[in-house]
């Protein structure tokens, strides 16, 4: 790299907080379950901090500061986000205790939950998807052929970078 490469902590969609201003936050361990909220509640702002609450850096949630959001903690973390919120006196953090009733000997979170619901309801996530009608053509500057050949590869990519409206923040 032509500079001096600096990794820094952030958020998990945090553009949809500039995009949606006025939509709720939802805030949650991993980016799958993110994902699976966005897809499934496409109302709220679904954000992740990309790793467990004990590794967490309480400053990444600065940007929010001002901001009410709800954390769907995985099970077995509510005690622990109890705790980070009332450090976090910058913003107002409701932590759901909606996972502590959910009793498994796997580690659970709320997209789990949210694909569950949505199976019970006679939906089924693992039907193939349409294929899409048109070529979905993406350039994404410095390294546009990455993306390019994983959508050549596999179609659906495109698509879901077009319908989540999926942004690539430098």
């Amino acid at each position: 790299l032509p500079y001096i490469y600096k990794e820094t902590p952030s958020l998990f969609g945090l553009h949809l907080t500039k995009t949606y201003p006025d939509r709720p936050i939802a805030l949650t361990e991993n980016h799958r379950a993110a994902l699976i909220g966005y897809a499934l509640q496409p109302d709220m702002n679904w954000l992740a901090t990309g790793c467990n609450v004990r590794d967490l850096d309480i400053n990444i949630l600065r940007p929010l500061k001002g901001k009410s959001m709800v954390v769907f903690p995985t099970n077995h973390n509510y005690y622990d986000w109890q705790k980070l919120a009332r450090q976090a006196d910058w913003c107002n953090i409701i932590v759901s205790d909606m996972m502590e009733s959910t009793s498994t000997d796997w580690i659970c979170d709320i997209g789990d939950i949210l694909l569950a619901d949505y199976r019970a309801n006679n939906c089924d996530v693992s039907e193939p998807m349409p294929e899409p009608q048109q070529v979905i053509e993406v350039e994404i500057l410095p390294s546009p052929k990455a993306l390019n050949d994983m959508v050549e590869h596999n179609p659906r990519i495109g698509l879901l970078v077009e319908k989540l409206s999926l942004e690539v923040v430098a």
